[in-house]
């Protein structure tokens, strides 16, 4: 990106390689001022150490150093065999000497228009200030917090299953066990590889539990450490893989292991058949919102990139007689047969990914199949989002 003298500051652009190590040496004093180097602080958020992260940063300079900056990372994601993409933003940060001039949301502003450039369909940003709302971010509904009780658990611990904690050799097996996913990212074996070599993912320290059954891995478990939580201590498991009947006797095996004094959580999206089976074992589940904000870029085309999916479960002649329209913030998908009209933004967010708890979509008007539609394919279930996170 080309940047131009604004006001006294250049930019957004992108970093120069020399101008890195100024600009991460910024975001240290903000976010991980008890750090002593910038590395140091980002370890525990590992993704802002591959080389991705720092080539697709945007900063605003003034006399000629970084004082603004934003960063971002890409994944496509799978739904049922069907391809969506991802953008993840993090790091925001001005310096304090230069704050309330626009420049973060200036660069915000031209991190969307280059997640709209690469296809992007939705943004997480790691965060929840005024100025994510106001460029249309939300938090949304897409996942069930699960609180995990070894009694209940154990009802259905049929199959022998070991953990074993994985090591950076691991990493390659770690990479194919998710692959089996129907809702899953596309990650390279780096984005694996990092938050092993770190032991963190999304700033809490963690592991990886690989599920064997009599040697073989069958599936994984994201685990965080324990840390204290309203005076008890908390542990968390941010991401599965593996067959799901598999995975509740792992989770039983992690319950018995887990001390008296330490609630074990387990995070399951809204798609995911273990939201039923934990729910059949009387495993207290609550619905959660995002702890960051997701923003949806382009309603029509993230929705005729759905199309397939939609196919599955709908008429197909329906399906392919579907039109849509956006204006100013109406968003309209329309055929023969029925209707569908959402106004609003954020209710449009919501009606793709999932209101949060004690939120109700509002101004959603549907119709005939268009109605059918909505309650068969809508909202779209999300990956885990914390081993992307920055």
């Amino acid at each position: 990106m080309q940047g131009q003298n604004i006001g006294g500051y250049e930019g957004p652009r992108t970093l120069k390689e020399n101008e890195w190590e100024v600009a991460a040496e910024l975001s240290r004093s903000i976010f991980f001022p008890q750090k002593s180097s910038w590395s140091e602080g980002f370890r525990t958020w590992p993704m802002a150490l591959n080389k991705e992260y720092a080539e697709s940063t945007f900063a605003m300079f003034h006399e000629g150093k970084p004082v603004s900056m934003t960063s971002r990372l890409e994944r496509d994601f799978i739904i049922f065999g069907h391809r969506l993409r991802m953008g993840f933003i993090g790091g925001v940060c001005t310096h304090p000497e230069h704050r309330g001039k626009g420049l973060a949301s200036t660069i915000l502003s031209a991190c969307m228009n280059r997640f709209h450039t690469n296809n992007v369909d939705f943004v997480y940003i790691s965060g929840s200030r005024q100025l994510y709302y106001a460029a249309g971010a939300n938090h949304i509904g897409s996942f069930t917090r699960f609180k995990l009780d070894a009694t209940a658990l154990s009802a259905a611990n049929h199959l022998r299953v070991s953990l074993r904690t994985a090591t950076q050799e691991d990493a390659e097996l770690l990479s194919k066990l998710y692959q089996t996913e129907p809702i899953r990212f596309i990650r390279p074996r780096s984005d694996y590889q990092l938050t092993i070599e770190h032991g963190h993912c999304s700033g809490k320290a963690c592991e990886f539990q690989i599920i064997e059954i009599d040697g073989t891995p069958i599936g994984y478990m994201l685990v965080t450490k324990p840390t204290e939580r309203e005076g008890r201590l908390s542990q968390q498991v941010l991401e599965c893989c593996g067959e799901r009947h598999a995975v509740v006797s792992a989770l039983s095996l992690l319950a018995s292991n887990t001390p008296p004094n330490c609630d074990l959580y387990v995070e399951v999206n809204l798609g995911d058949p273990l939201c039923q089976m934990l729910s059949s074992l009387d495993v207290v589940g609550e619905p959660i919102r995002t702890r960051g904000t997701v923003k949806a870029l382009d309603f029509c085309r993230t929705i005729t990139k759905m199309l397939p999916y939609f196919e599955s479960r709908m008429p197909p002649e329906f399906v392919r007689s579907m039109e849509f329209i956006t204006a100013g913030q109406r968003y309209v998908a329309h055929s023969s047969e029925g209707i569908l009209e959402i106004d609003g933004e954020t209710n449009m967010l919501w009606a793709l990914l999932g209101a949060p708890p004690q939120q109700t979509i509002q101004n959603l008007r549907a119709n005939g199949q268009m109605q059918t539609l909505v309650s068969r394919c809508l909202p779209l279930p999300l990956p885990s989002l914390h081993l992307n996170m920055i």
